[in-house]
Order: structure tokens, then C-alpha cells, then sequence
């Protein structure tokens, strides 16, 4: 037996016909998401999991969107839920225009990344670093 068939729960991920349920977070991260919920609802069923995967997460957005699988003892008669996994970056209209510089968002692990870049850049750190870090 596999660890697969031994996992608890549905067993079996594709199913013919799947129902979607839409989060407050993707909703919330993504406009194209607040729309298609304003036309369709936020229950939604589709002919498969590649028909909501394809509908759902493939247009661009600075969201990232996923589809979660519902647990195995979710009271709520869903299959799906369509969560965002946060934000990147600002839209085209949060943006300001190429000539004020670039502008990001950055997430905590970003910050983490960059300090970590920092401080192992090279195998003595680097030298603004160390200066900065001595005098403060």
C-alpha cells in the first residue's frame, strides 16, 4: 500500500465534477476574483479540477491564487477553495510612473532574504555593512 492510499481522506483528487468555493482572501487580493464573484457567486461548480484550475488562476494578477483542497472532514459540502496565497507587488494602477523610481512591496520573508544576502554576501560580510553595524 502506498502512502497515497493510506492517506485519509478523499482519496482521489480529480473527480468529475468539483464545486469551488471562493475565500475572502482571494477575493480580497485580486479584482478580477471580487468580479467574477459578483457575476457567478462564491460557490461555483465546474467539470473538473483543470476547468476551475483554468478559469480561476490563470489570468494576471498580483495575487497569488490557488485552489486548497477542502479536509476530509470539512462540514461544508465543497471539494475546493480558492485562497490566495498574498500579494506581489503593487497593480499597474498602485504603481507610480517609471521616472519616480521603482516601487515594491516587500513581504517579511523578503526582508529576511535581504538581510541574509547581507550578511553572507561574501565570507568576511561587507564592508558598508560592518561599518554601518560598528558605528550603530
Amino acid at each position: 500500500m502506498t502512502w497515497r492510499e493510506s492517506w485519509p481522506g478523499k482519496p482521489d483528487f480529480e473527480v468529475d465534477a468539483v464545486t469551488v468555493t471562493i475565500k475572502a482572501s482571494a477575493i480580497g487580493d485580486c479584482g478580477f476574483i471580487e468580479a467574477y464573484v459578483e457575476n457567478h457567486g462564491d460557490v461555483i461548480e465546474f467539470a473538473s479540477v483543470e476547468a476551475a484550475r483554468e478559469e480561476l488562476t490563470t489570468h494576471r494578477t498580483t495575487a497569488e491564487l490557488t485552489l486548497q483542497q477542502a479536509a476530509y472532514n470539512d462540514p461544508a459540502e465543497v471539494d475546493l477553495y480558492l485562497v490566495s496565497l498574498g500579494l506581489h507587488g503593487y497593480s499597474a494602477a498602485e504603481r507610480g510612473p517609471p521616472e519616480e523610481g521603482w516601487t515594491f512591496r516587500p513581504a517579511a520573508n523578503q526582508y529576511g532574504a535581504l538581510g541574509e544576502a547581507l550578511f553572507t554576501a561574501t565570507p568576511h560580510g561587507t564592508k558598508p555593512l560592518k561599518q554601518f553595524i560598528t558605528r550603530d
